[in-house]
């Protein structure tokens, strides 16, 4: 057997163990029989959330909540196989009788389908039941961007390491502007110390126009900085009054921030902590993308995104790819 071949018959026994526990998980849980025993040999059933409604829902083909609204506008023969009070948000429960021919291979770059590979926030958007896309609709459209960018910025072996993450970011999607300020001001807290001499008064005006918005949204003075942020600027003094000179001038809109400001300084920030002269660049990627979603789900008021035995198995499936993979976006 091919080296190719075994990998298949991997991806193929993972899926298939992923289908018996969901398929046990749901029969315990709802009271109900076996999907395979409810539905044609030839569909496959995606119970998803509708992320921009919040309203559960249920289909059958690759993309579960789009497919799921045409067969109900078409009176199309729809399954429910579990009651409303388990729709979880971020509950992914993929059933089908005939597998997926590939499990994607997380790696850096978009891919066009999951056969050519899958860059962090692809994977997410299929073990959500979305349409395949890098900007899934499940997940905060700048954690989405910190995913991203982290994932296009390391390594195969790190890669490894955040692909267990991919679950924890379903269902991450709070539409309230001071996330927005929240999150991009941690991401270039991260950056400020260890950026180059050149760039590291960028990462300084990042953090600065983080706290203005956040002034703005709160009711504090335009000029306040926290105590975290002005310590940290403290320690990079240069960086600190270069800043604080080009941001005289004054920044955008609070309204655009989240759209234009943020994901500018995210995309900077991570591409200064890349590029910095120190050992341990990846590790500390890693650790910014696990602690930009634990910060999230404390912000959102989140406590789990996969419920039960559930979350182990989607982790585990997640994690059974292996990186690799020269695509770029």
């Amino acid at each position: 057997m091919t080296p190719a071949e075994a990998q298949h018959v991997a991806q193929l026994t993972i899926l298939t163990e992923w289908q018996a526990l969901v398929d046990a998980k749901l029969s315990t849980r709802a009271g109900l029989l076996p999907p395979s025993a409810t539905t044609p040999s030839s569909s496959r059933l995606v119970v998803g959330m509708n992320w921009k409604s919040g309203a559960a829902t249920s289909g059958s083909g690759c993309h579960g909540v789009a497919a799921a609204g045409r067969r109900a506008q078409t009176g199309g023969e729809a399954n429910i196989v579990c009651p409303p009070e388990h729709h979880l948000p971020g509950l992914v429960s993929m059933i089908q009788d005939r597998m997926p021919d590939v499990v994607p291979v997380l790696s850096r770059g978009k891919h066009r389908n999951p056969r050519k590979g899958a860059c962090f926030m692809e994977f997410a958007s299929l073990l959500a039941g979305e349409r395949w896309s890098d900007h899934p609709d499940c997940t905060h459209p700048l954690l989405a961007a910190v995913a991203r960018d982290v994932n296009d910025h390391i390594g195969d072996e790190a890669r490894r390491q955040i692909a267990p993450l991919v679950p924890e970011v379903i269902g991450l999607n709070l539409c309230d502007p001071s996330i927005d300020a929240l999150l991009a001001r941690e991401v270039a807290l991260a950056a400020l110390p260890i950026a180059s001499g050149d760039r590291q008064w960028v990462a300084a005006v990042g953090l600065l126009h983080c706290e203005w918005v956040l002034n703005k949204l709160e009711g504090r003075p335009a000029d306040h900085v926290s105590d975290r942020a002005d310590a940290a600027l403290d320690r990079v003094p240069e960086a600190r009054d270069r800043a604080r000179g080009f941001c005289r001038v004054g920044f955008g809109r609070v309204k655009t921030f989240g759209r234009r400001s943020a994901p500018t300084i995210v995309h900077s920030a991570v591409a200064d902590i890349a590029e910095a002269e120190v050992g341990d660049r990846e590790e500390q990627l890693v650790d910014l993308l696990r602690r930009s979603i634990a910060n999230c789900t404390t912000w959102m008021g989140r406590t789990s995104t996969v419920a039960d035995g559930q979350c182990h198995e989607t982790r585990r499936l997640a994690s059974s790819t292996h990186a690799g993979g020269q695509a770029r976006r």
